[in-house]
């Protein structure tokens, strides 16, 4: 919409512009800057999407949480491994599908190994520098929001003008690079707890693409769901490259001759957010089917909101809601594959996630531990 019904809907009168002013704010850096905004909120919803994404995955898998004891993060005291551990131990208090094992303890299980595998062990030291490289994209982008970006620039006190390159969206660039980058590396991290799910070698127990119903031979369960998100992963990582080295040296008889590319950096970026948004759908399925199956393991009935966190459940009963399969003992959330259209799923997910809707209240307490 144009700018005067913008702010008439919002109620607000139109700015009286000086000169130049206009023009300052019709500068590439404030579109680039404004896409970047808006990435960088929908990249911190999905932050906070990924970390309730992995505690359905570890209680799914059965898996421990003493990997993430303050003991073994004090000792590494990073920012955001700290803020990892104590967020994932916040999601999986009081569930019943996690080996309990902080105090110490170790629940030996036989052939299994004693240890849970990386990608649950390593969890905080993985996610840390994601964590504490949004949080510096996002004071980049606060200063760069409230930043003069025109040229020349006028000191009206001292009467002077003077010529610069404030104009430059080189950190918009560089930081939706990084942004890209790790999109690309919360993917993959899913997509390995997905083929973790998936396997029947690994997963401690559970049917071998988590197939609902064992008596109906032709079941696929999610194999095609989890091609789909092979296929989605890939794609994120290669949009992770960088595109601000790649800057043209000879526009304008040389005047332009280095670019920040901040505009093509921060449209890949909002392309990145939104296949993410795609990919934490099927993430986000694949939990619900994996803690329904892990609770018939351990109480002999589907319905996960008897065994899941506190925490979890609300995310758990958010997608059900969304998609309209609320819980049942007899059944998990995925039965029978004839049963329901996984791509109308994927959909119906990714739009409340857009939206910021049911699922999205479902971590808000994630969330706003991250402002």
């Amino acid at each position: 919409m144009d700018a005067p019904t913008a702010l008439s809907k919002l109620g607000l009168e139109p700015l009286q512009l000086l000169p130049k002013e206009g023009l300052a704010m019709m500068n590439g850096t404030s579109v680039m800057t404004g896409i970047a905004a808006n990435c960088l909120y929908d990249t911190k919803v999905l932050l906070a999407l990924t970390m309730g994404a992995h505690a359905l995955a570890i209680q799914g898998l059965n898996g421990t949480n003493q990997s993430f004891h303050s003991f073994i993060h004090k000792l590494k005291p990073h920012s955001g491994q700290l803020w990892s551990a104590n967020q994932m131990l916040d999601l999986l208090a009081g569930s019943h599908l996690i080996r309990n094992e902080l105090d110490g303890s170790h629940d030996y299980r036989g052939s299994h190994p004693i240890q849970d595998r990386y990608s649950l062990r390593c969890l905080p030291q993985y996610m840390g520098p994601i964590v504490d490289g949004i949080e510096q994209i996002a004071k980049q982008i606060e200063v760069e929001v409230n930043s003069a970006t025109d040229n020349p620039l006028i000191d009206v006190e001292n009467q002077a003008s003077y010529h610069g390159g404030n104009f430059l969206g080189q950190y918009i660039g560089v930081g939706m690079d990084q942004l890209r980058y790790y999109i690309g590396l919360l993917a993959k991290h899913l997509d390995v707890q997905i083929a973790y799910l998936a396997a029947p070698e690994f997963n401690n127990g559970l049917p071998a693409s988590l197939v609902g119903n064992p008596q109906r031979i032709v079941n696929m369960g999610l194999k095609g769901l989890q091609i789909t998100g092979n296929s989605i992963m890939p794609l994120l990582t290669f949009y992770g490259n960088s595109i601000t080295d790649r800057f043209p040296t000879h526009a304008e008889q040389y005047n332009q001759n280095i670019n920040s590319q901040g505009f093509a950096s921060a449209n890949l970026a909002r392309t990145s957010v939104e296949i993410f948004q795609q990919y934490m759908a099927i993430t986000l399925m694949f939990g619900v089917q994996a803690v329904d199956l892990r609770t018939y393991a351990v109480a002999n009935h589907y319905d996960a909101r008897a065994t899941l966190s506190p925490a979890t459940r609300e995310l758990y009963m958010a997608v059900r809601d969304v998609v309209g399969h609320p819980p049942f003992a007899d059944r998990s959330y995925i039965w029978d594959d004839h049963e329901q259209s996984l791509d109308l799923h994927i959909a119906q997910i990714t739009a409340d996630i857009v939206s910021g809707g049911q699922i999205v209240a479902a971590v808000n307490q994630v969330l706003s531990s991250l402002k």
